[in-house]
């Protein structure tokens, strides 16, 4: 703060001897190279900071700032990408076991695995590992509906139960 307070203090004393010296100089030619002077040493007092400014450290520290921000803003991105992949295969799943209980199936475990279907990176249900006791025609009928409602088929539908 002392470095701030020195400059503020000298930039106000060369104003004041500025306006003094102009203030005593008679009107005419001599006026008007005192008045460039004077704005020629309020610039060298306001720019007077500057002259020990290492600008390459400067740009180099923007530099390293804007790779991190980029780091930082790519490593958001992912985040937000393997969230939405998250929360779309629990939506999923808890729409499949709604399903599951209006057909009857109680206590369905329900896991489903998303991808990124296309170009525009659209997240779609992959896949569904499904566990629980049903009958064969539940299973069938659930299977159906998960194919025709959410795009998995049937070879992509695993029921856990049926490999004990």
């Amino acid at each position: 703060m002392g470095a701030l307070k020195g400059w503020v203090l000298g930039l106000t004393a060369g104003a004041m001897v500025c306006a003094l010296v102009s203030a005593l100089v008679p009107k005419g030619k001599s006026a008007a190279a005192v008045r460039l002077v004077c704005g020629l040493v309020t610039a060298a007092l306001l720019l007077g900071p500057l002259r020990g400014f290492d600008f390459g450290a400067y740009a180099g520290s923007l530099a390293s700032l804007r790779l991190e921000g980029e780091r930082l803003s790519a490593s958001a991105s992912e985040e937000a990408r393997l969230a939405r992949l998250r929360v779309i295969g629990e939506e999923s799943a808890a729409y499949i076991s709604d399903k599951a209980a209006a057909l009857g199936i109680k206590s369905l475990s329900v896991s489903v695995t998303v991808r990124e279907g296309d170009a525009e990176g659209e997240a779609l249900p992959y896949s569904a590992e499904l566990g629980g006791e049903a009958a064969d025609a539940e299973k069938a009928e659930l299977a159906r509906w998960i194919e025709g409602e959410l795009g998995i088929p049937r070879e992509r539908q695993r029921w856990l139960s049926d490999e004990n």
